[in-house]
C-alpha cells in the first residue's frame, strides 16, 4: 500500500493515506528553473533510498552514481527502480474515510426525497404551467414596476457575528455581535444594468439598544462597501469587476459620520447615524458603469466595520437600474418578481417554453410568489438541502502526474514524467531514457522481471508502480521473502531493542550479519503463511519464552555474552522520547487523543507527539535530548544514549512540571482530599499506581511520604505550597528510570 495504494485502491482513505510514506520527503519550497530538475531527481533519490531501506533493506542510493561496490545492486537497478516511480508526485487529497456510512445515509436520503420528487414532476408537468402563464399575464406587470428589487442572499457570513435570514430576505445578526466586524453576503440575479444598491439597516426592538445596529447604544458605523460581480457562465473576456461606488443620499448622516466615509479608503471613518438611535436607516450607493452579464450574476456584498465600530442588526440589500430616480422612499418587490420574468422572457425569444430553458432556477423563484408551487416544491427543497454529503478528510499522499515543486513562486513549468539514466548521477550528463525495472539481486530470475512488471495474463502493465509493488512483494519470484526477512527483523528490534539483524536498514555485507539465521528465516516464512499478518507475528514473539525471561543476571551468563546477543535475559527497552512524552501527560490526564490534524512546533501542545511538526531548524529540545533521530532520511535504529540532561529535561521542563501538578491534583481529586490539608500515605500510593501500575514497596512509601511531609511542613498553613508539595512528589515519580523504561 505504501507503494502504490493510490492506484490498488482509489478513493480508499487507507490505502491512499499509506502512500504517504513514499513522497514524504524533504522537499525545499522555493525552486528555479535551474534547480527543478535537480531538485527532482533528489526527489526520485529520497523514494528510492526510503524503500530500500525500509522494503528490502538494501542501501540502494550507493548506486545512484555507479554499480554498488558492496552488494549486487548495479546503476542499471537504481535508475530501473526510480522509473517506476517517474510519475509519482505528492498531493494533499480529500478522502472520504467511511464510504459505506456515507453510501448508506445517501440511500435513506433517496428514499425520503423520492416521493416529494414524483409530487413534484407530477405539479410541474400539470397544474404549473397554467398557474405560471396566469401570473404572467396578470400579476407581472404591476409587480415590476416597482423600481428597487430586494435581493434574496443566497449566502451570509461574518466574521464573528452569526447571520441569519428570514422570510422577507431580512438579514439579522445574532451570536458574537462585536466590534471590527465584516459581512459578506452573496447573491445571484438575471437582472442586466444595475446601476446601484439600497443598504435597509433595520431597527430591530429585540437587539440591544433597539436600534439597526450591533452597539450596546443600537449604533453602527459602516466603514467600507465593496461589491464585487461576476458572471454565473464563465466565458472568454469576462472577468469580475468591482464597480466604483458613490454616495447618493442617506436617510440620516452623524456630523462626521456621511455615507461618503463608507466608501473612501479611511478605515477609521464610516457611515454612522447615532443622531437618530431606535430608528431605521437607508443609504443609496450608485455604481460608477451598468452591472450584470449576460447569463447571469453573481454580486458579493462585502460590509466592513472597521476599529471599535459595531455592524447590523439587520439589513435588506435592493438594487435599482437607476437608484437616483427610485430615491429612498421607492416602491420594492421581491427579487423573484423581477427573476420570473426575466426567465420567462429570455426563454420565449429563444422559441422556448419558460419551464424548458431554466427549470430548475424559474421553479426556484415561483415557488416564493406562488403558494401552490411552494406547497409542492419547499418541502423538496429542504430535503435537497439535506443531501448526505462524504466527511472528507485531508490526506498527504502519492498520485501520478506531472511533478511540480509545491510552493514555487517563479513560474517553472511542470517537468517531464521521463526518467534518464545519469552518469555519476550529475542531471547534465543523461545517458538515456530509463526503463522501468526491479532490483536484480532481490528477483529469483532476470526473465521475471517483465512478468512482475506486467498486469494480469502478460497484459501492459497498469502502472509501473503497481508494477513495483507486485515485485516487492512476490514470494515465488520476486523480492517477496527479503522483504518479509526485513519486516520480521523489524518487529523483533521494536521487541528486544536489536534486531537479529542489528543494522534493521542494512541486511547486505556492510550490514551486521545475523545472530540467528535460522530464526529469521522460519520467522519470515511464518509472517509469509500468516496472509503477511503482522498482528500474527506479534502474537507469536509476546507469547514467546524468550519475551517472557526475566531481566535477571548471572556473572558466569554475563561474562560469556555481556551484550546480550543471546538473549538469555529480558534487556530494559528505554522509551522513545515521543513516547516517554505522551506517557508524562498520559498519567496527568491531560492528553488529547483527538485523531489527525497538526499540533504545530509547540512541545507544551497537549496533542499526542506524533502530529508535533518536525522542522530542522525548530527542533524540540526534549525530544531532541531523548534521541529524536535526524529527520532527513528513514533511520532504523534509533541511538539509545544515557546523558545527564535527560534528567535535567525531567525535571525543569515545563511540561513536565504542569503534568505533574494535574496528576497532584488528580490523586486528590479521587481520594476527595481538600488542597489544604495533608496529603498522607494514601495520596503517595495512587500516584504511584497512575505512573507506575503498582503500589510503591514500603521503602519507596516511606521515602515518599517522607519527603511529601517535610515540604507540606515547610509551606505550613500555604494552600498553594501544600499543593506544590504533592506536585514535587509526581515530579520525582516522573523522574524514575521505571518511568521511561520498559523492564
Amino acid at each position: 500500500m505504501q507503494v502504490a495504494g493510490d492506484l490498488l485502491r482509489p478513493g480508499d482513505h487507507a490505502g491512499t493515506a499509506a502512500t504517504g510514506f513514499l513522497v514524504a520527503g524533504p522537499y525545499p519550497g522555493q525552486v528555479t528553473a535551474k534547480t527543478v530538475e535537480p531538485i527532482r531527481y533528489d526527489q526520485l533519490d529520497d523514494m528510492a533510498q526510503a524503500l530500500g531501506a525500509s522494503v528490502l533493506g538494501m542501501t540502494i542510493g550507493c548506486a545512484r552514481c555507479h554499480d554498488h561496490k558492496f552488494d549486487a545492486i548495479g546503476h542499471r537497478d537504481y535508475y530501473a527502480l526510480i522509473a517506476c516511480l517517474g510519475k509519482a508526485v505528492q498531493r494533499d487529497a480529500d478522502i472520504d474515510p467511511d464510504p459505506t456510512t456515507t453510501r448508506q445515509k445517501r440511500d435513506a436520503w433517496v428514499a425520503e426525497r423520492a416521493p416529494l420528487a414524483a409530487a413534484a414532476e407530477l405539479f410541474r408537468a400539470g397544474t404549473l404551467p397554467t398557474r405560471l402563464a396566469r401570473w404572467l399575464a396578470v400579476d407581472a406587470p404591476a409587480q415590476q414596476a416597482a423600481p428597487w428589487l430586494v435581493l434574496t442572499p443566497q449566502t451570509v457570513k461574518a466574521s464573528f457575528a452569526t447571520l441569519g435570514q428570514e422570510a422577507d430576505d431580512t438579514v439579522v445578526a445574532s451570536g458574537k455581535r462585536q466590534a471590527n466586524d465584516t459581512y459578506t453576503l452573496t447573491f445571484t440575479t438575471h437582472q442586466m444594468d444595475l446601476g446601484g444598491l439600497r443598504l435597509d439597516a433595520l431597527a430591530r426592538p429585540s437587539a440591544e439598544g433597539a436600534g439597526p445596529g450591533t452597539g450596546a447604544d443600537g449604533g453602527f458605523r459602516l466603514s467600507t462597501v465593496k461589491v464585487t460581480a461576476a458572471p454565473l457562465v464563465a466565458a472568454p473576456g469576462r472577468a469580475a469587476v468591482t464597480p466604483k461606488l458613490s454616495a447618493v443620499a442617506a436617510s440620516f448622516e452623524d456630523a462626521g459620520g456621511e455615507l461618503a466615509k463608507a466608501i473612501d479608503a479611511d478605515a477609521g471613518s464610516g457611515w454612522s447615524t447615532a443622531g437618530q438611535p431606535a430608528t431605521s436607516q437607508a443609504a443609496i450607493l450608485a455604481f460608477d458603469k451598468p452591472v450584470g452579464f449576460e447569463g447571469g450574476t453573481t454580486l458579493t456584498v462585502e460590509l466592513r466595520f472597521e476599529g471599535t465600530a459595531h455592524g447590523f442588526a439587520a439589513l435588506r440589500i435592493a438594487v435599482s437600474s437607476d437608484p437616483g430616480a427610485a430615491g429612498l422612499g421607492g416602491r420594492s418587490v421581491p427579487q423573484a418578481v423581477r427573476e420570473v420574468a426575466t426567465l420567462a422572457d429570455a426563454a420565449r425569444d429563444t422559441g422556448s417554453e419558460p419551464l424548458a430553458r431554466h427549470p430548475a432556477e424559474l421553479l426556484r423563484w415561483f415557488s416564493r410568489l406562488d403558494t401552490e408551487a411552494a406547497a409542492v416544491f419547499t418541502p423538496l427543497a429542504a430535503v435537497d438541502a439535506r443531501e448526505p454529503r462524504p466527511n472528507l478528510l485531508k490526506v498527504y499522499s502519492a498520485t501520478n502526474g506531472p511533478w511540480v515543486i509545491t510552493g514555487n513562486s517563479q513560474g517553472v513549468k511542470s517537468g517531464s514524467e521521463d526518467v534518464f539514466v545519469l552518469a555519476r548521477g550529475e542531471v547534465g550528463r543523461k545517458k538515456g531514457k530509463a526503463e522501468a525495472g526491479l532490483v536484480l539481486a532481490t528477483i529469483a530470475a532476470d526473465e521475471a522481471e517483465r512478468d512482475l512488471l506486467a498486469g494480469p495474463n502478460a497484459a501492459a502493465p497498469p502502472d509501473s508502480r503497481v508494477g513495483l509493488a507486485r515485485g516487492l512483494t512476490d514470494v515465488p519470484r520476486g523480492a517477496g521473502p527479503l522483504a518479509a526477512r526485513v519486516i520480521v527483523n523489524r518487529l523483533w528490534h521494536h521487541h528486544f531493542g536489536r534486531g537479529i539483524v542489528g543494522t534493521p536498514n542494512d541486511l547486505g555485507t556492510q550490514g551486521d550479519a545475523p545472530t540467528h539465521p535460522e530464526l529469521l528465516e522460519w520467522l519470515a516464512n511464518r509472517l509469509v503463511e500468516s496472509g503477511w499478518s503482522l498482528k500474527t507475528l506479534h502474537r507469536l514473539i509476546v507469547t514467546s519464552a524468550t519475551y517472557r525471561q526475566a531481566g535477571t543476571t548471572d556473572a558466569a551468563r554475563l561474562a560469556k555474552d555481556p551484550d546480550n546477543t543471546l538473549l538469555w535475559h529480558r534487556r530494559p527497552l528505554r522509551l522513545e522520547g515521543e513516547a516517554i512524552r505522551d506517557a508524562v501527560l498520559a498519567v496527568a490526564g491531560m492528553l488529547d487523543q483527538t485523531m489527525g490534524g497538526r499540533a504545530g512546533l509547540d512541545a507544551n501542545s497537549r496533542r499526542r507527539s506524533v502530529y508535533l511538526d518536525v522542522k530542522r531548524s525548530q527542533p524540540i529540545g526534549f525530544l531532541q535530548v531523548f534521541d529524536q533521530p535526524e529527520p532527513v532520511q528513514p533511520i532504523g535504529s534509533r541511538g539509545v544514549a544515557t546523558v545527564p540532561t535527560q534528567a535535567l529535561a525531567l525535571m525543569n521542563a515545563p511540561l513536565v512540571r504542569t503534568a505533574a501538578e494535574h496528576l497532584a491534583k488528580r490523586a486528590r481529586n479521587a481520594l476527595s482530599i481538600e488542597a489544604a490539608s495533608v496529603a498522607g500515605d494514601a495520596v503517595v500510593t495512587s500516584c504511584f499506581r497512575a505512573a507506575l501500575a503498582r503500589a510503591p514497596s514500603p521503602a519507596e512509601l516511606e521515602a515518599f511520604t517522607g519527603l511529601l511531609s517535610a515540604r507540606e511542613e515547610a509551606a505550613g498553613n500555604d494552600t498553594a505550597g501544600r499543593q506544590a508539595a504533592l506536585a514535587d512528589v509526581c515530579q520525582l515519580i516522573f523522574c524514575l528510570n521505571e518511568f521511561i523504561y520498559v523492564d
